[in-house]
């Protein structure tokens, strides 16, 4: 025969619990603020908070900046595709699919930087237009990231322009080409 004395007691314990209530729920202050606050373009319905001290901003870095740079390589390659708008013969379907297409990179973009800062930033810091439009000679994305990262104090700016560095060996013949 199994014995199951102590699973049975386990799930017997579940049950007969009771729903826990506010009044015996205790919070506790560690002493330190996780997120600060901060407002975009003075607008209060633009508000974004972020961890400044979070360490592990590098590991999602390392994990999102090429699949950022690919999503708007793709749409920059996209773009110099698309059908003249003028023309009569270009079909609604056509147009259609670019379209679909670049709104899929943008989503997939706005998700990665999302979770990059582990916070909404792209509804926050780009409630229009998309993250591959090109804003000062760089792509709307970079501008953001370039922009956060001096907020951080972890030294992320620092670290990201010698990622940036590394990087630009192989990406150069790219991000000349588009942002030209």
């Amino acid at each position: 025969m199994i014995d199951d004395t102590k699973k049975r007691a386990k799930t017997e314990a579940i049950v007969e619990s009771a729903p826990i209530k506010d009044q015996e729920i205790q919070d506790i202050d560690l002493g330190f603020v996780e997120k600060k606050k901060f407002r975009i373009g003075g607008d209060f319905n633009r508000m974004l908070e972020l961890n400044i001290s979070d360490m592990n901003i590098y590991v999602r870095y390392k994990e999102v900046i090429s699949k950022l740079r690919n999503f708007a390589e793709e749409a920059s390659k996209k773009i110099t595709e698309l059908p003249d708008l003028e023309k009569e013969e270009n079909t609604y379907e056509e147009i259609s699919t670019v379209a679909d297409f670049l709104e899929d990179i943008d989503t997939k973009m706005r998700s990665l930087m999302d979770y990059l800062f582990d916070s909404n930033v792209s509804e926050v810091c780009a409630p229009s237009g998309n993250m591959f439009d090109p804003v000062d000679g760089e792509f709307r994305y970079e501008k953001i990231i370039g922009t956060l990262a001096k907020l951080y104090t972890t030294g992320f700016e620092d670290e990201i322009k010698k990622f940036e560095k590394k990087a630009a060996k192989h990406t150069s013949k790219y991000t000349k080409k588009y942002h030209n």
